[in-house]
Order: structure tokens, then sequence, then C-alpha cells
């Protein structure tokens, strides 16, 4: 697939492993992969909450509840990188809190080789993929 996926070729497969009767580690191994197959990531993980180490800056994103997009043009502080997590930072990446008001589900991270950007058409859809994983987290729950 090209560098920008469309969104409905994109959503389409994400909502339908979503609404699937397959279990929610089977769910989210086909989203990941979907993912990354649409964006040509080098990585794409869902760190859960229990694998998120207590003061890095992962820690932060899921206390802020905000994503992180690191891009060409920008520059990442790497305040409060803990060496387990150095493996995370990547010339561009984007960590995407999986949450809504009351809980947490984990971080969707996507990571490239080489640096890029995120337009918004694409950081919308990540938050729509985001919004779809907590979702499918929350109801196997």
């Amino acid at each position: 697939m090209s560098s920008h996926p469309n969104a409905y070729d994109l959503l389409k497969p994400i909502i339908h492993l979503s609404a699937s009767s397959l279990s929610i580690e089977a769910k989210l191994d086909g989203m990941l992969q979907t993912i990354s197959g649409a964006f040509g990531s080098d990585r794409c993980l869902l760190l859960k909450p229990d694998k998120i180490i207590e003061k890095g800056f992962l820690s932060h994103l899921a206390r802020d509840k905000k994503p992180l997009w690191v891009e060409e043009g920008s520059s990442f502080q790497g305040g409060g990188v803990l060496p387990e997590e150095e493996d995370f930072l990547r010339p561009s990446f984007a960590c995407i809190p999986l949450c809504d008001e009351t809980s947490f589900q984990g971080i969707l991270y996507i990571g490239f080789s080489k640096k890029r950007n995120f337009p918004p058409e694409e950081v919308d859809l990540f938050l729509l993929i985001a919004k779809e994983m907590g979702a499918a987290i929350r109801n196997a729950h």
C-alpha cells in the first residue's frame, strides 16, 4: 500500500476485526498487522499498561492521555526516557494512548526507521483506530 492509506480501506478491516468473534489477542494482532501494512511501519505494537514502566516517557503519556507525534522536522527532547524505552525512539514515531474518561488500555505505538511526516488525515486515522482498539479491549473485558 502507499504511505498514505485510504481511510475506508484501512478502517474496514479494523472494524471487521473489532466486531469479530476472535479472541481479543487475535483481534489486536490483526489490527496491528493491518496498521503496519497500511503505513509501511517498521514496528507497530500495543504497549499494555502492565508493560509501561513508571517514571519513563511512556508512563507520562499514559498519565497525560495525550498522543505523541515525532516526525520529520520535529525533535523529541527525550526527557525521562528509560534505558528500557530507548528502542522505541525512531526517526519518526507515534504513541497514542488507548483510553476514555475512566480507563486506560495501553498505548498504540507505530515506529518508522526513516523520517516522515504525519499529515492531518493520517493523524485522524490513527486516532480513530486507537478509539476502535480501545473499544475492542473494553468490550472484551
